[in-house]
């Protein structure tokens, strides 16, 4: 049994320019108003299972939700290295969109459905 989604999957919400990588900002099509990544997630518009997150530390996978939820994301969907304190953008992670793997082993890594 499959279960039921909540919010459109990130992807969707990327392709369709509601949601902007970069700014890490949501805006609701209906209302128009703006919304980070986390608040999208929390209120159910962004489906925060369709996107999974590769810690490259420990290499576990976890949902777009429990990785905000564990703080591994702030609220606008950027990583900070532990290493270097260098923050790197939900964009540069999913680098090549269309393939949702990252260039460097030493970055996050999205995967969207």
């Amino acid at each position: 049994m499959e279960k039921e989604q909540q919010g459109m999957p990130l992807a969707e919400a990327i392709a369709e320019k509601h949601f902007e990588p970069r700014s890490g900002k949501f805006v609701e099509p209906k209302s128009g108003l703006t919304y980070t990544l986390r608040e999208a997630v929390d209120h159910g518009m962004i489906d925060g299972d369709s996107a999974q997150f590769t810690n490259p530390g420990n290499k576990k996978t976890t949902t777009l939700k429990d990785a905000l939820d564990k703080k591994m994301l702030d609220s606008y969907g950027k990583w900070t290295s532990p290493l270097t304190g260098k923050q790197i953008e939900m964009f540069v992670a999913a680098c090549c969109m269309g393939r949702g793997r990252l260039c460097n082993n030493r970055e996050p890594t999205f995967n969207m459905q």
